[in-house]
């Protein structure tokens, strides 16, 4: 024991000499949250993407042809519509929107983002009718009868080459949601190729009618530039943990930050911010937090109530340069609804004891995870309003967005559609909340419980939100 003391006193004294040295040469040390970036250079390259003039967007003449409308709009006064709403209009006939554009050669990020809002007295497609080949979407694209036996009406989107070849579906189904939801396809792996962009509605002029509007339609292109600048980072002083989101070597050309933002300092040495206290959750459960320790290491633990180890595993978050995010997950298997608890701590590198413990009561869940939070991702920075993306299976494929203050507090919420019914499909919404100088905020998504047992699978992603008009939001 003694020994083993004299060692630990020995790696205490190094690393304070370390710090030391370090303080000594410069005053903060390498930040290690986010690191200096170039800044992105983006373009919009769809034209009229609200439809409020009747320019750019190509409408085929067909039995019933699509047209732009006041029906209905997201903003604005119009949008498109393809396909037809009235049950005596009834007609075989194909309907789409379409516009072509290139994607530059080079392209960091490209994204595709709208909004729909179906509307078919035929209902909801079955999920086993929405197994079509390539051939007879090919055949939909291209305005003809399809190859094989289409069942009912459908409504999609769809990504065509120059030759009018599908490169992708983006969606081919039938919906009668009748509300307004967004999409968002990433398009980067097209960068340097010109694309059509097809929005369109087929019906087959038998049973109910069929048709979608589109709305405020976007596809923004970004490349990096070269780094004359930085971005703002959460830095970290050398011996004193006080993360600070600053901006540093600013151009004189580029307007500064309206304020800077201390990253709180926890007054524990792990803070942990995604699973929530009491909250329903399927495996995997996402675990997102804040923390500093020995060597960074932060170890996970979940056990049922009778304290029998469902999963362990580590991860690691700050260390000797201060406080850092970390994020991880931790699967399990039960056949049943159960109470657990997660235990977040560190090993002490002393005496090997569990010290700085967060746990967390749980109830878990049979069967996997039905929200994917990606965007945004941990520990970096956002813009009013803020975009949350993910895959969803939901009840009625409704989700909650919410924005939360780092103490859980609701600032606001929002909801989203992604998929349901055992089908997993994209969701995409944002979320608004202006502040005036920086802040550190939590964006979430969950399902509510229908059995209104609380929030299904929440997670949580600290980030920092910075207003308009700043570096990070130009």
């Amino acid at each position: 024991m003694r020994k083993k003391m004299i060692n630990w006193l020995l790696v205490a004294l190094c690393s304070a000499g370390l710090a030391l040295v370090l303080i000594s040469v410069k005053t903060y040390a390498k930040p290690n949250v986010a690191s200096p970036r170039a800044a992105n250079a983006c373009t919009e390259h769809l034209v009229n993407g609200g439809f409020e003039t009747d320019t750019t967007w190509s409408l085929p003449i067909t039995p019933y042809r699509a047209a732009y409308s006041t029906e209905q709009a997201h903003s604005g006064g119009r949008s498109v519509r393809a396909g037809i709403i009235k049950p005596s209009d009834n007609v075989f006939s194909y309907a789409s929107a379409i516009q072509t554009v290139q994607i530059p050669t080079g392209t960091q990020t490209s994204t595709l983002v709208f909004w729909w809002y179906p509307i078919s007295t035929e209902g909801a497609l079955p999920q086993a009718a929405n197994v079509v080949d390539d051939a007879t979407v090919q055949a939909v694209a291209d305005g003809v009868v399809p190859a094989t036996a289409l069942a009912g009406d459908r409504q999609y989107a769809l990504l065509l080459n120059e030759q009018n070849s599908v490169l992708a579906r983006l969606f081919f189904t039938r919906s009668n949601a009748q509300n307004w939801q967004q999409a968002t396809f990433d398009l980067t792996a097209y960068a340097g190729k010109t694309v059509r962009i097809l929005f369109g509605a087929y019906n087959d002029g038998a049973n109910g009618v069929t048709a979608l509007y589109v709305d405020e339609a976007s596809l923004l292109t970004c490349q990096q530039q070269a780094a004359a600048s930085y971005l703002p980072l959460i830095q970290k002083l050398a011996v004193t943990p006080t993360p600070t989101l600053i901006a540093t070597a600013l151009p004189t050309s580029t307007p500064a930050p309206v304020g800077t933002v201390v990253w709180p300092t926890p007054t524990q040495a792990i803070e942990v911010f995604s699973p929530i206290k009491d909250g329903l959750y399927h495996s995997p459960i996402e675990v997102n937090g804040f923390s500093q320790t020995f060597e960074g290491n932060v170890n996970l633990r979940l056990t049922d109530q009778n304290g029998q180890v469902l999963a362990e595993r580590n991860t690691l978050g700050g260390s000797v340069d201060g406080f850092d995010f970390f994020a991880s997950y931790v699967r399990f298997t039960v056949s049943e609804q159960i109470s657990a608890t997660l235990d977040v701590f560190e090993t002490s590198a002393m005496d090997g004891s569990e010290i700085h413990k967060v746990q967390i009561p749980l109830v878990l869940l049979p069967g996997q995870r039905v929200i994917d939070l990606n965007q945004p991702i941990v520990g970096g920075t956002v813009c009013h309003p803020v975009l949350a993306a993910g895959y969803s299976n939901t009840f009625e494929a409704t989700l909650a967005v919410t924005l939360n203050r780092l103490d859980g507090t609701e600032i606001t919420r929002t909801t989203a559609m992604g998929g349901n019914l055992g089908i997993y499909a994209d969701f995409a919404t944002t979320i608004s909340h202006t502040v005036t100088t920086p802040a550190p905020v939590l964006v979430g998504a969950f399902e509510e419980s229908p059995a209104g047992f609380g929030p299904v699978d929440y997670t949580r992603v600290p980030v920092a939100l910075y207003p308009a008009g700043t570096v990070a939001c130009p």
